[in-house]
């Protein structure tokens, strides 16, 4: 019986997520999390708590905004 070859591994995800987060969140991402930060309109005296941060476009540009994120 021959053995299938998985991609899906540690090594694999981690390169693709650090793919993701050089190549495609900043092209993507920023400007969505610019406007979403703008909708909220977070003040320099409020805190953020962002949960599955993901690339941290929005984390970013909460830091800009927000007392502490």
């Amino acid at each position: 019986m021959t053995k299938i070859q998985t991609i899906d591994t540690p090594e694999n995800w981690s390169a693709a997520s650090q793919g993701y987060a050089r190549r495609v969140a900043p092209y993507m991402m920023e400007t969505y999390a610019e406007e979403f930060v703008n909708r909220l309109d977070v003040q320099n005296h409020h805190e953020a708590l962002e949960v599955a941060c993901g690339s941290g476009a929005l984390t970013t540009e909460l830091a800009k905004h927000a007392k502490s994120v």
